[in-house]
């Protein structure tokens, strides 16, 4: 499925040839706007796996993910099957395509970034209406990131008066009273199954782990980490920068908190390292370098 932004449209392509196979008109709102955004339905398969640099999945197509969401200027939202483009499910008065939108396994979460906001769980298989995880206590209170934590369970990332070092995580499952985790100068989540990882870039770069039940696992280490698996992360010194330089790389299971050093990749570009589950592939000056090691 390609989003043709210029045609306005959803297009459907042969895998065989990549021609196109069939085409779908974005929605457009009472001006004739037909902005909108696009989410991949995860399974708890993809966010397992290995991550970016920048908490997103590097394979979120496992698990037979077969079904996206598109949010529309409008403030509808379609669930679409990949395979023959068909829609599922269409919803109104939802979201705006700028607003925090998940959509994992069965649900759609949805933060709209408003002061006094709400987090809402969508059931998408029915047309039952939202829960509420989550109110904000005032309008002084914003969302800033938003990932799935667990079954029917979402964690937000939220500020106070655009302060980041009032950073706390809001752990909202449906049936239960939302948890807050304090988690000063946190400007990114990833998720690890139940647990979240909450990453800092300044002052200096540090990260957090928190248990399902809100304990630090890790507490504010040094570095910037990676996800390997739901069950390890990478944690390097240093950021992922463009310059080339030794850097520093330790391996941490994300249920014991247990941090073994691996040792150094020497004279490598951070940027351009990737990683799985066995294995550091990272760029020099003149080639690349591979290091190996098991996550456990």
């Amino acid at each position: 499925m390609l989003a043709d932004r210029a045609g306005h449209r959803l297009v459907g392509l042969r895998v065989s040839d990549g021609t196109e196979k069939r085409s779908r008109a974005d929605p457009r709102d009472q001006y004739g706007n037909s902005r909108n955004s696009i989410h991949l339905v995860t399974r708890e398969e993809g966010l397992a796996g290995p991550g970016f640099a920048g908490g997103g999945a590097r394979d979120p197509w496992r698990g037979e993910v077969r079904r996206i969401v598109q949010v529309a200027s409008d403030r509808s939202v379609r669930l679409m099957e990949l395979g023959t483009g068909a829609v599922v499910r269409r919803r109104t008065n939802v979201a705006e395509p700028d607003d925090l939108v998940v959509t994992h396994e069965d649900r759609l979460y949805v933060a709209n970034d408003d002061g006094g906001y709400q987090l809402l769980a969508y059931d998408l298989g029915s047309s039952a209406e939202p829960t509420v995880l989550h109110r904000a206590q005032d309008d002084r209170h914003r969302p800033r990131g938003l990932v799935p934590c667990g079954e029917h369970r979402a964690c937000l990332l939220e500020v106070t008066d655009a302060d980041q070092a009032t950073a706390v995580v809001v752990a909202a499952a449906e049936g239960k009273k939302a948890e807050r985790w304090s988690a000063p100068g946190a400007d990114l989540l990833v998720p690890l199954g139940e647990r979240v990882l909450a990453r800092r870039t300044y002052p200096d770069p540090a990260v957090t782990l928190f248990g399902p039940d809100g304990q630090r696992v890790l507490d504010a280490r040094d570095g910037t980490a990676v996800r390997v698996d739901a069950g390890n992360l990478l944690v390097f010194a240093e950021p992922l920068g463009s310059g080339e330089d030794d850097r520093s790389v330790a391996g941490v299971g994300t249920e014991s908190g247990r941090v073994v050093e691996l040792g150094q990749l020497k004279d490598v570009r951070g940027e351009s390292c990737s990683w799985n589950t066995e294995v550091i592939a990272c760029a020099s000056t003149k080639d690349f370098v591979l290091y190996r090691f098991a996550a456990s």
